[in-house]
């Protein structure tokens, strides 16, 4: 190779051969200084948690450098012993109360940020006595967000992907989960509004199971529920439900949802490393959409839907869409080619450079 490049002049055995070794030298810098240049670092809030640490593990093994942040700062228990744990920025920070948290410089942005957990509280006449705080829920599954997709902005992530919930999972748990269901939606919006709907995802799962937690509930759930019958008994009930004037109401989306088989936390979490190393083709995307439209009409809340511009963003919705995503496009040949053309590090580039000019211009 450096013979190639160098002159004949040079090769010759009158020159000393220093020269020659200089340029092996600088040549070898700058191949590794191209390589470090395109390797994208990502932020994963929520990084310690079940999700969370999955897309950790996806983005070190696809190549990306990544800082995790969590109310811990520590690994979880799980994979404190693995490898690629090691390669992991794992950082403390709560959202809620640090509006500046320690990312430095970032391409991208996760966040696997969320609270389903009933209160503490015991309140009596509820269910069980277990209580859901609506004002608790919001903050931890909106404000959260909002500030994790802030932070990232600031930090110049050119794209953010958001965990949050399927949209049958929003229709059907109102109620005593309505904080939840409003924070998870209020998430949505924050991440599009700091981002665009170009750069801004959302990844919508149900259940999530995998990952040596409940294994053989898992295997028997999907085994129960993944079958023809079960889901065109769904489909069925969908098509004689919308010919009636009640129509497809969430209470029979409660039933759906607990019929829909769960999602594996592994490929949750190669779908949402798709989402955000963008593999996943608008083709693809569009395709998803009509299925989403047409759930939202059975529904009635397309007319609300279209006007909260719902189908304008990337929205990866329930399970098989997930699966379909992680399947086809979060291989780890896929995640580690995308890393490898160093296309969410260059984007962040341009985002970053774009706003230090819009800031000069204004400040101007």
């Amino acid at each position: 190779l450096v013979g190639g490049l160098v002159p004949q002049r040079i090769r010759s055995k009158e020159v000393c051969p220093v020269p020659v070794m200089c340029v092996c030298i600088m040549l070898v810098l700058s191949g590794f200084a191209a390589v470090a240049a395109v390797t994208p670092r990502v932020a994963v809030f929520g990084g310690s948690g079940f999700i969370g640490s999955r897309v950790c593990q996806t983005l070190v093994d696809a190549g990306c450098d990544v800082v995790s942040l969590s109310r811990t700062g520590e690994a979880p228990a799980w994979a404190s012993e693995e490898r690629w744990c090691g390669r992991v920025e794992w950082r403390q920070s709560d959202l809620l109360s640090d509006r500046h948290p320690p990312l430095g410089h970032i391409d991208g942005a996760v966040s696997c940020v969320g609270n389903m957990r009933p209160s503490p509280r015991w309140e009596s006449g509820s269910f069980f006595g277990l209580h859901w705080d609506y004002e608790a829920m919001v903050r931890e599954n909106g404000l959260a967000t909002d500030r994790s997709a802030a932070a990232a902005r600031r930090a110049g992530a050119s794209r953010f992907v958001y965990l949050s919930a399927s949209s049958a999972h929003q229709f059907a748990y109102g109620g005593a989960l309505m904080g939840y269901v409003d924070g998870k939606e209020a998430g949505e919006e924050a991440v599009r509004q700091r981002f665009g709907d170009a750069a801004a995802c959302a990844v919508g799962p149900s259940l999530v199971l995998g990952g040596g937690r409940y294994a053989g509930l898992q295997q028997a759930y999907r085994a129960l529920v993944d079958v023809p019958l079960v889901r065109a008994q769904t489909r069925l009930f969908k098509a004689l439900k919308s010919g009636v004037s009640t129509g497809w109401v969430p209470q029979d989306a409660v039933g759906e949802v607990a019929l829909t088989p769960p999602s594996e936390v592994g490929e949750v979490a190669r779908a949402v490393c798709a989402c955000l190393l963008g593999t996943v083709g608008e083709a693809r995307l569009a395709a998803f959409r009509e299925e989403q439209r047409a759930e939202y009409e059975t529904r009635g809340i397309l007319a609300d839907k279209e006007r909260a511009r719902a189908l304008d963003f990337c929205f990866i919705d329930g399970s098989d869409q997930i699966r379909r995503v992680a399947r086809e496009c979060g291989t780890p040949s896929l995640l580690a080619a995308a890393v490898a053309g160093g296309g969410l590090a260059a984007a962040g580039g341009e985002v970053v450079a774009a706003e230090a000019e819009a800031e000069a211009e204004a400040e101007a």
